[in-house]
């Protein structure tokens, strides 16, 4: 018993005294460091990825962006055929504008637009904090605006007046007030103004896919082109302030 006491102290002693400055040293495989993160295109374009996920997800769900912007017009319509596709009525009352205030499609509408504004300050937020930002994650803050910007567009398109936010640490409980329609034209605007020269004119697989200067220009020009609305009171048609010299620069 005393000698396999003796071999398990030696054993221990050898195994402390192997501890050295390189074995603390880890280099990690399945955790992510902080202070490693952020260096390259590839790492700040992984960060950025929930962003570009909630471009894409649900826009084209019949009970989402989509079913808001299309069911809504004489565009796209969804038939009930006996006990299919009533769901509750909710394609009807879309498509005779007389949607209420639980209405799915215009909740996963609106909360679409706030998700993707969200990521997208969280993601700024984050790089603004780094002590010594790479290259590629200071050029990634001009794309993170025009993506805010897109995400704003759809919010003053369907709803109008709605909150300004571009913060990430807020207080708990933070509730902003509404911004006007007007005031958040221009804000997208101006975003996409200063966004632009900032940008990626590259059109290759590497920019395929991403808001790359070109992008910019199309949305800006789409939001001159509805500007008479954009700027105009919420009761009358088309008495706002026209830009469409603007859509032509564009």
């Amino acid at each position: 018993m005393r000698l396999n006491n003796s071999i398990i102290l030696l054993g221990m002693i050898l195994l402390l005294s192997s501890c050295t400055d390189h074995a603390l040293n880890e280099t990690t495989y399945d955790t992510l460091v902080e202070d490693e993160f952020f260096q390259t295109e590839r790492q700040v374009m992984s960060a950025v990825g929930p962003v570009y996920n909630q471009v894409t997800g649900g826009f084209h769900d019949h009970g989402n962006m989509w079913g808001v912007n299309e069911l809504t017009t004489d565009v796209g319509i969804i038939p009930t055929r006996g006990r299919h596709w009533w769901d509750g009525g909710a394609h009807l009352r879309m498509h005779r504008h007389n949607w209420n205030l639980t209405e799915g499609s215009v909740n996963n509408a609106w909360n679409y637009v706030f998700d993707g504004v969200s990521n997208a300050n969280r993601i700024k937020y984050q790089i603004e904090q780094l002590d010594e930002p790479s290259e590629a994650a200071l050029g990634m803050l001009p794309e993170l605006d025009a993506l805010r910007a897109w995400f704003y567009f759809w919010g003053l398109d369907l709803f109008g007046n709605i909150p300004i936010v571009t913060d990430h640490d807020v207080e708990p409980g933070f509730a902003p007030t509404n911004e006007s329609r007007e005031d958040v034209f221009h804000f997208v605007v101006d975003e996409l103004e200063e966004a632009i020269p900032q940008l990626s004119p590259e059109v290759s697989n590497l920019t395929y896919g991403r808001f790359h200067r070109w992008a910019a220009h199309t949305l800006l020009a789409k939001v001159y082109l509805n500007s008479r609305v954009y700027t105009g009171d919420p009761n009358q048609v088309d008495d706002g302030t026209a830009y469409w010299d603007k859509v032509i620069e564009h």
